[in-house]
């Protein structure tokens, strides 16, 4: 399986707006968040599509088929999160979601993850680990990070959250 990441760019806000909308995704992603008005998407969104923006996003490609979202971020540049999680300056967090209903339940996301860390994440400079953090009842994600060789690091919980973060760790080979 081969997937391209396509840079965030304003012209794929309307789909992002779509599947942030499906129950799918909904109920894991960007949870508290009123994604229902297309305009909070765009506010949220749109500065992600900026070369300055601390995060990098991406629109996950497969086959001319644009099927998802992810995202990465060095911890360390967001304080706030980073005092519950409590990762070293080495350490990129990722977020993803499937948008597309017909692509769920088979098996990409564990292939999506490993090739977006070796393309893409891993080749940030002085990044060696890699922090992904699941609704700890989402079990189908959990397990999908699982194939892709992250382990359980631990649990926390953001304050103004309800649900917890089950934070899985993924470490780079040393002689990659």
């Amino acid at each position: 399986m081969k997937f391209n990441f396509i840079p965030l760019e304003e012209s794929h806000l309307r789909q992002m707006f779509i599947w942030l909308n499906t129950p799918s995704v909904s109920a894991w992603y960007g949870k508290g968040e009123d994604f229902h008005r297309y305009e909070n998407v765009l506010n949220k969104y749109l500065p992600r599509t900026r070369s300055e923006s601390n995060i990098h996003a991406f629109i996950i490609g497969y086959h001319l088929q644009n099927i998802g979202y992810i995202q990465s971020y060095r911890i360390c540049d967001f304080p706030e999160y980073n005092r519950y999680v409590g990762a070293d300056e080495h350490a990129v967090g990722i977020d993803l979601f499937i948008g597309e209903g017909n692509f769920l339940h088979q098996s990409y996301g564990c292939h999506i993850v490993r090739q977006f860390l070796d393309e893409i994440a891993f080749q940030l400079p002085g990044i060696d680990t890699c922090i992904i953090g699941p609704d700890s009842k989402n079990t189908s994600a959990i397990r999908a990070y699982e194939k892709a060789g992250f382990s359980y690091w631990k649990t926390i919980q953001l304050q103004d959250e309800f649900e917890t973060e089950y934070l899985m760790k993924f470490i780079k080979d040393r002689d990659d």
